[in-house]
């Protein structure tokens, strides 16, 4: 995924608490790299190659754009200390 302007991604949600069902999808949480700019296009691409590894099960969230409260219960512990910092910050 680095090639695709991903600087690190993690799963969160049922599936990485081992709540997931046959039923649940993947929810991916992506931190993009910020010396590389990512237009509309290029992050439905990525959207599209994860859903696609998954076999369409994925659901990708940019961790900019995810609320730090929703963070904090569900992909805090699986995103490195950098990443954490930065999207509390910002919320």
């Amino acid at each position: 995924m680095h090639r695709l302007g991903v600087s690190h991604a993690a799963v969160f949600g049922l599936v990485a608490r081992g709540d997931a069902t046959e039923a649940s999808d993947v929810d991916v949480l992506v931190e993009l790299d910020d010396r590389r700019p990512m237009g509309i296009f290029e992050y439905a691409r990525l959207k599209l190659y994860i859903s696609e590894i998954l076999d369409g099960a994925g659901d990708v969230m940019n961790h900019r754009t995810i609320r730090c409260s929703a963070m904090a219960s569900c992909a805090m512990p699986f995103m490195p200390s950098k990443t954490r910092r930065s999207a509390c910050a910002t919320s």
